[in-house]
């Protein structure tokens, strides 16, 4: 059996050292035990708060936090984390107070300029945001998802120049990163070269064949390019590896109404409008091809539908917008250092 030190000090440490290596319940119950003995032991408190925000426990890490004791230790850390935590909550301005507090301590902060820009991003101030993923990468070029996050919002601001030369330094970074590579594909295809999208697009897929995005944006490109074919085949495999993957349906529609297979065109977009009702482009597709077949109640409907959700779209976002939201990590964890 394994003791515990009795000490107040050596059992603050071996908290540490659990939450070093990541055995974040350990160290919490450490942690209380020395608090137990010592309620107002700053490194304690401060670390109690650090493990149980990494454990999800946000109500108690922001108590924790927030107390006398842990502030005490005027640590940026302390003031990073209570800004996630009060950004997780829908309060933008305290968030931006805290993690302006953490710069003030410590100037060079990737973590919290990039938590500044998912803040800006989730608020649509884009130039704001790529200022903010600009200085995080710079001060960490290690991590994929800064490059990720800064061509997204380049792209968002329509710099496809900008957006593409990013993504080209992370393949530089990251050579055998298929996710790389497939975001070169598609700012490639947002500037219109389709040559060096379908380049970076097949590289992706050597590095990881079953990519459903992938295929899917491949697909895409190929159609546009006239091969129309090999377009159905690659939109149809997307299909298969992930059967609600909007834009392989979407696309495969556009494919058939242009092919005027318009029977199959309605199953895929009828598909795709499973998945996303909202979408304009489905119902305007949808109206095309029950059009072409004669179908006036339908292309009617499908019309309304589709002049309904496009003022939608205008006042809630801008053209593109929502495609190229799509494109990025779905949450600011994915790729992110703790």
């Amino acid at each position: 059996m394994r003791l515990r030190p009795k000490s107040v000090a050596a059992r603050a440490n071996l908290g540490v050292l659990l939450a070093r290596s990541r055995r974040y319940e350990e160290a919490v119950r450490i942690f209380e035990s020395v608090l137990a003995d010592a309620p107002d032991h700053p490194q304690a408190s401060f670390n109690l708060g650090v493990a149980l925000f990494q454990l999800g426990r946000y109500d108690e890490a922001e108590k924790l936090l927030s107390s006398p004791a842990a502030l005490s230790q005027n640590a940026p850390e302390v003031f990073y984390r209570l800004g996630l935590i009060s950004a997780s909550r829908g309060r933008a301005e305290e968030a931006a107070d805290f993690w302006q507090r953490a710069l003030r301590l410590r100037e060079s902060y990737p973590e919290v300029h990039f938590a500044l820009a998912e803040e800006l991003r989730r608020q649509r101030r884009y130039e704001g945001a790529a200022e903010f993923y600009e200085r995080a990468l710079a001060e960490d070029p290690t991590q994929l998802v800064y490059y990720v996050r800064l061509g997204g919002v380049l792209m968002l601001l329509v710099q496809y120049d900008r957006a593409l030369e990013v993504f080209r330094r992370a393949v530089e970074r990251f050579p055998a990163s298929a996710e790389a590579q497939y975001f070169v594909g598609i700012a490639a295809r947002g500037r219109g070269d389709y040559d060096a999208a379908e380049a970076a697009l097949r590289k992706s897929l050597s590095l990881k064949p079953e990519d459903a995005d992938a295929l899917a944006q491949l697909g895409f490109v190929v159609g546009e390019r006239g091969r129309d074919a090999e377009a159905e085949a690659l939109l149809r495999r997307a299909i298969r590896l992930d059967a609600r993957h909007f834009y392989a349906n979407y696309d495969l529609g556009r494919l058939l109404v242009r092919a005027r297979r318009y029977d199959e065109a309605i199953a895929a977009l009828e598909g795709a409008a499973l998945i996303r009702g909202r979408d304009p482009g489905v119902h305007y597709q949808l109206f095309i091809a029950y059009s072409r077949l004669k179908k006036k109640a339908e292309a009617e409907r499908e019309l309304t539908l589709f002049k309904r959700y496009d003022e939608e779209r205008k006042a809630k976002r801008g053209e593109g917008e929502e495609q190229i939201e799509d494109t990025l990590p779905k949450s600011a964890s994915e790729g992110k250092p703790e």
